[in-house]
């Protein structure tokens, strides 16, 4: 069963809380990161490009389905109005077929 992934604000507020402390410093003062804080800070970032990329394609798909909606009820629209040029009037119900034969 696979870990669900956290939310991508819980991840920034993560990498917040890393780098929070470093905002007290002076100018003067120099902030060193060893090495394991720097994997936990290129974990986050990875893990919030994922999250990041999930949503864009998420919101496509959205996108993508509401413009689909647009779409169909436009042709259905264009559908309806064709066929009701092919209706017949209703004063004259029979189909007098024109041959090209003059009269």
């Amino acid at each position: 069963m696979s870990r669900a992934l956290p939310k991508l604000s819980e991840s920034l507020g993560a990498l917040l809380n890393q780098f929070s402390p470093l905002e007290k410093m002076s100018e003067n003062e120099v902030a060193f990161l060893d090495l394991q804080s720097v994997k936990g800070i290129t974990s986050h970032l990875r893990l919030m490009r994922t999250l990041a990329t999930n949503m864009e394609q998420e919101l496509n798909v959205y996108r993508l389905i509401d413009a689909g909606r647009i779409y169909s009820d436009t042709a259905e629209q264009l559908a309806t109005e064709a066929a009701a040029s092919f209706i017949l009037d209703s004063a004259d119900n029979v189909v007098r077929p024109d041959f090209g034969r003059k009269r």
